[in-house]
């Protein structure tokens, strides 16, 4: 239950940082994605089912933030958060350091996937956001993965 709590404290705590400073972090037309910063560092953290359940629960908070249909956000977001309790699971240490790289790996991820699910009209353009979109995340993945990794690492120890 404290498990639960926590990743719906991380996803509306996403939800609250995109909508505050997403708009104000614009560095060169790239808007920082921070639903998908909190599912990736909450994701690596968490066990395999409660990865997933972060990826749900940031999807549903950012399709409904954004008016979109839900079920593209809640499915390319879920299987972002599986992907990622997936390599949390590998038997690798992951440091900030390390998470920033996944964290970028799965922004790719989970954006490619909303591009299947939901094609925009100029896919070229959408590649280039998201490549650059996941760089920032990665940087931004580096506090954000070493404030959650106290809080949650006892859960990953738990499963293993």
């Amino acid at each position: 239950m404290k498990l639960a709590a926590q990743l719906i404290l991380i996803g509306y705590l996403s939800a609250i940082l995109d909508q505050a400073l997403g708009p104000r972090m614009v560095l060169g037309g790239i808007r920082p994605d921070f639903y998908l910063v909190g599912i990736a560092c909450a994701s690596l953290l968490a066990p395999n089912p409660a990865g997933i359940w972060s990826g749900f629960i940031g999807g549903l908070l950012q399709g409904m933030s954004s008016g979109a249909n839900l079920f593209q956000y809640v499915l390319s977001r879920t299987l972002t958060g599986f992907a990622g309790s997936r390599i949390g699971g590998l038997e690798i240490e992951i440091g900030p350091v390390l998470a920033a790289v996944f964290c970028a790996l799965l922004t790719l991820f989970g954006q490619v996937v909303l591009m299947f699910v939901a094609p925009p009209r100029a896919i070229g353009a959408f590649m280039q956001d998201t490549i650059l979109t996941a760089v920032y995340n990665g940087v931004l993945a580096i506090p954000i993965y070493a404030a959650l990794r106290p809080m949650m690492r006892s859960y990953r120890l738990e499963v293993d």
